[in-house]
């Protein structure tokens, strides 16, 4: 049951964030690179006011996990390896149907050193089944309460896993509405480019056709008057020098009055010319706005796929999580089997001791029935050392 509690812990813990995945395989890196690990061989030597103890069963376990088992011989020994050990404090239990269990918590384990054992027959009170069946009682309010923060926070990973498809559909959207406004703003400062030009060619030819028109009047009047100054002339031979003096003046004054008039059309010219550098300043801040709304675009793009990728590892580290829970489910059901079979074993053990203690039947016969029992366990252990080597796999 402690097992099951420590990975249904380790389940949900590992899915409390998007980045739970990664800060767990850096830490696990972590720990395996400052950690010297080395391999260590004891001996369990299990014996009773009887003398050796043969057949019982030895199990090592630490942070939950066995790390290694055995079965002790007729000289009540046996010598577990333990490929890979760090120094960490272990358990070690002795069970045997005939003796009480025995245990050895928050130990530490020195290579080649052997460990002793004393077991006392099995003479249970009724106090001792009282302590067990609240001892039971206990491991089972510890189960549903880890289940119950289990199914807590799975939940909240839920949630999480919500949150983050709908922040990407909500930084989506804000991609598409800034798109949308970059085109609206790219289209307006073309519609304004185009009206821009079309008044300054309309006004520029207005400008060009009205100074022609000066040009010409200007034109038609000083050949006017140069062909009536000459009609006068041989109309009238008597006009004086002076008068014809003043009437050349008159006409030079004209001229001048023409020639200033064609000085401001220049210059309306320039200020046209003004204008137009106006209207390309103009046009480079639309281009301007325009580069700045396909800057604004191209962000959003970005935002857009950084969101879809955030949603897409969310729901890789979903899939992760519901693997291993699955997985955890199924060893969990294994684990089950083993425990119901060893109940059945143990209650047929606890049946042979009493008989065997009251002298009720064929002593021989019942000792060899314990023996089949022991061995029974013995196939369990190797069961239990199996589904403790696919534990260690599953969380690495």
């Amino acid at each position: 049951m402690k097992k099951q509690i420590f990975f249904a812990s380790l389940l949900f813990a590992s899915v409390a964030s998007v980045t739970f995945a990664s800060d767990f395989k850096e830490a696990t890196q972590v720990h395996s690179v400052n950690t010297i690990k080395e391999a260590v061989s004891v001996t369990i030597s299990v014996t009773s006011e009887r003398g050796p103890v043969a057949g019982a069963l030895i199990k090592i376990t630490a942070g939950g996990l066995t790390i290694g088992a055995g079965t002790t011989d007729a000289n009540g020994n046996t010598t577990i390896n333990i490929p890979s050990y760090n120094k960490q404090l272990v358990r070690i239990d002795v069970t045997h149907s005939m003796f009480k269990d025995d245990k050895k918590v928050d130990f530490i384990l020195e290579n080649g050193s052997t460990i002793q054992f004393t077991l006392k027959p099995k003479t249970e009170s009724l106090d001792a089944a009282a302590a067990r069946e609240a001892e039971s009682v206990k491991r089972q309010e510890e189960a549903k309460k880890a289940q119950e923060e289990a199914n807590r926070q799975k939940e909240e990973a839920q949630k999480r896993a919500e949150q983050v498809n709908k922040e990407a559909e909500e930084a989506r959207k804000a991609a598409e509405a800034k798109k949308a406004e970059a085109k609206a703003i790219q289209e307006e400062a073309e519609k304004k480019r185009k009206e821009q030009e079309a008044r300054l060619a309309a006004e520029k030819e207005a400008r060009e056709q009205a100074a022609k028109k000066l040009e010409e009047e200007a034109a038609a009047r000083k050949q006017a008057a140069e062909n009536g100054r000459l009609e006068d002339a041989k109309k009238d031979a008597k006009v004086s020098v002076e008068e014809a003096k003043a009437m050349q003046k008159e006409q030079e004054a004209k001229l001048k009055e023409a020639q200033q008039r064609a000085e401001e059309q220049k210059k309306n010219a320039k200020e046209e010319e003004k204008r137009q550098k106006e209207a390309e300043a103009a046009k480079k801040e639309a281009l301007k706005q325009q580069k700045e709304a396909d800057k604004a675009k191209k962000e959003a793009e970005k935002l857009a796929k950084e969101a879809e990728k955030e949603a897409k590892a969310a729901e890789k580290a979903k899939k992760a999580a519901e693997k291993f829970e699955a997985s955890v489910a199924k060893l969990d059901a294994e684990q089950a089997s083993i425990d119901k079979s060893r109940d059945k074993l143990k209650k047929k053990g606890d049946k042979l001791q009493k008989d065997l203690e009251k002298a009720k039947g064929d002593t021989s016969k019942i000792q060899t029935k314990l023996t089949k029992l022991d061995l029974e366990h013995a196939k369990l252990n190797e069961k239990q050392a199996k589904l403790d080597k696919k534990r260690a796999k599953l969380i690495k």
